[in-house]
């Protein structure tokens, strides 16, 4: 079977999961493909944190969309100063606690996140332990989950624009692609089709979409290639 037959039926499998190569994975939250490859897949000299959504058993490596949210809560405590150590044992902890092999995607971190970092064991945060605990899940973790809607516990969408809230990632839709929230077209498909036909208006008539929202998918993947 070859790499195209391949990906084409990981593709098939994620549907409702979400498919990113760590490539777009880079692209969709700035975090490098070489970190996200390290935390996931492990090294010669580190066990991986948590396991992907997908299978490994290719030639290549994906991640699903909870990989993906997972991944911005560990982008957001490594920038906040969290050794690898830390961070494993972070998650470990709060695997057990919560029975999630993904536990910063569920609802329940996002409820019950901060005694999590407030009663970690093994004197992970020895220094001022209850006062670090809030100030990296207020101020570390909190503005990351804003913008994850949940369903009954896990993360299910995830708005890259939360004030806007005209584009979504929603892994049931375009395998988790960008799409305009109201219809469901993916936002390069736009920008592809407003560079090819010169025209903003002419892509919004062919879509039946409104300008505005043409706008908004033509900004929104700019600011991605920025």
């Amino acid at each position: 079977m070859d790499g195209t037959q391949t990906m084409a039926d990981s593709a098939l499998k994620g549907v409702g999961i979400g498919v990113y190569s760590p490539a777009e994975a880079q692209r969709l939250t700035r975090i490098p493909a070489s970190s996200l490859r390290r935390w996931m897949q492990g090294t010669a000299r580190n066990d991986r944190l948590w396991q992907s959504q997908h299978s490994t058993n290719f030639d290549g490596f994906l991640m699903g969309f909870r990989d993906l949210m997972e991944a911005r809560v560990v982008h957001a405590l490594r920038k906040a100063g969290f050794s690898l150590q830390e961070l494993r044992g972070t998650m470990d902890y709060a695997r057990v606690q919560i029975g999630d092999e993904r536990p910063f995607s569920t609802s329940d971190f996002k409820t019950a996140g901060n005694d999590v970092f407030l009663d970690l064991p093994d004197g992970v945060l020895t220094v001022s332990r209850r006062n670090r605990g809030q100030t990296v899940f207020r101020e570390t973790i909190s503005p990351v989950l804003k913008s994850i809607e949940y369903g009954e516990r896990n993360a299910e969408r995830f708005w890259p624009q939360p004030r806007k809230r005209t584009i979504v990632l929603d892994p049931k839709i375009a395998f988790g692609k960008p799409v305009l929230a109201a219809f469901d077209i993916p936002t390069d498909a736009i920008a592809r089709s407003v560079e090819a036909e010169g025209s903003e208006k002419a892509v919004a008539k062919y879509f039946d979409v409104p300008v505005s929202q043409i706008r908004d998918a033509v900004a929104f993947e700019q600011n991605l290639a920025a």
